[in-house]
């Protein structure tokens, strides 16, 4: 091969080679991302990519909360329940003050500005509270918490029975779908592709990882394991053992919990969970706890930081 030819190959490859990195890139930007928004109980989501929770506040409103610090960024009393995060924009339920009446909000997820609102009528029985009732309630969720192309919504009412007084309540039970168009700001019904009411989600225990006792179960997201061990001790606070594991099962520490399991996700060292509200004796007192948000820190298997959030369960009296 002449100088003259080898001088045409490499002028050849020096002139593929931009084509090739632009078809690269294309193909790279028109990848779908991979989810990073996960659902850690109804009403609380987490954006893992920007390292922030949206979560109800006790009293009504929402706030966006730094993973890290259990910082509070920007809180809105525009929405009462987030429902989905979609493209930095942030959908969710507010307050129902009207029978038959459900109002939807976007809020821009970095700066809790108010984006717009949707209102859907709904049957007139239905009542769209974010808290829970006498035998009353209404739950919303997305299909998917990072897509509002189906948000599932549910009313039911049951007759509570104590002393009669008067006719006894019809027993109701109603449900549908919808589809947002975030761009306009509309809701339109749609029929159920999936119906998430069916029946409770169940727990689902895995075996992945070889001489580790006690029970396993992924984290959401399944980047994570968790092997969960029952243990004497007298304190309700400590009595499970959660240990922490990468894929690979090389441990990442350990801490005490309540509860044998609930949903969980693991990210920069932190655990972060839900703890249910409970009531602990100290002494001769009884020392309440809300339900709170927790980030634990795997390095020292302390909390690292602690946040009460919003409990929508009935907890008033009931009939005698």
């Amino acid at each position: 091969m002449t100088l003259i030819d080898q001088s045409k190959r490499l002028a050849h490859r020096v002139l593929y080679l931009p084509a090739l990195l632009a078809l690269l890139l294309a193909l790279l930007l028109a990848s779908p991302a991979q989810a990073q928004v996960y659902q850690l109980r109804p009403g609380l989501l987490v954006d893992m990519g920007q390292s922030t929770a949206y979560v109800m506040q006790p009293r009504g409103g929402v706030a966006a909360v730094a993973l890290d610090s259990g910082q509070t960024r920007w809180q809105s009393d525009g929405m009462d329940r987030p429902i989905s995060l979609v493209g930095g924009r942030l959908v969710g339920q507010a307050e129902g003050t009207r029978a038959g009446q459900l109002t939807l909000v976007t809020l821009d997820g970095q700066s809790g500005q108010q984006l717009g609102t949707a209102v859907v009528q709904l049957e007139s029985q239905v009542l769209t509270s974010v808290d829970q009732g006498l035998g009353v309630r209404f739950d919303i969720q997305a299909q998917r918490p990072d897509s509002v192309d189906q948000i599932d919504w549910r009313f039911q009412r049951r007759t509570v029975k104590g002393a009669p007084i008067g006719p006894e309540p019809t027993d109701i039970s109603s449900q549908g779908a919808l589809r947002m168009n975030l761009t306009a700001s509309t809701v339109t019904a749609i029929n159920s592709v999936a119906n998430p009411w069916d029946s409770a989600a169940a727990i689902e225990e895995t075996l992945e990882l070889d001489g580790v006792p006690g029970r396993q179960f992924r984290a959401l997201g399944g980047a994570h394991l968790l092997a969960s061990q029952r243990r004497v001790s007298d304190s309700p606070a400590d009595r499970y053992l959660w240990q922490i594991y990468d894929r690979d099962g090389t441990a990442l520490g350990r801490f005490s919990s309540m509860v044998s399991f609930t949903p969980f996700l693991v990210r920069d060292g932190i655990v972060l969970l839900v703890n249910p509200a409970h009531a602990m004796r100290d002494g001769d007192r009884i020392v309440e706890t809300p339900l709170s948000l927790v980030a634990v820190d795997l390095a020292s298997g302390k909390p690292r930081w602690i946040m009460e959030i919003r409990d929508t369960r009935y907890r008033g009296p009931l009939p005698s």
